[in-house]
């Protein structure tokens, strides 16, 4: 999973999904907005990610968390 380092570059191999938090995620998406239009595979899997892990924000600590319990509800 893509996150930033300490010297804010965008890593994509470091992270594990459990690790990612929830403002991780918020940057890569606002780092994304900012970029050109252009769609790349990662960046069309992170948005599907997103979609999912939404409803479970307040529940969940990690991004992993949340992908657990949408697994669990079928999302």
């Amino acid at each position: 999973m893509p996150y930033k380092d300490g010297k804010g570059k965008l890593r994509w191999d470091k992270k594990r999904r459990n690790e990612l938090s929830f403002e991780d995620s918020d940057e890569i998406v606002a780092h994304w907005e900012d970029c050109s239009a252009r769609q790349s595979q990662d960046r069309g899997d992170f948005e599907g990610i997103a979609k999912r892990i939404r409803p479970y924000r307040d529940q969940a600590r990690t991004v992993g968390e949340a992908l657990e319990m949408a697994a669990r509800d079928g999302l």
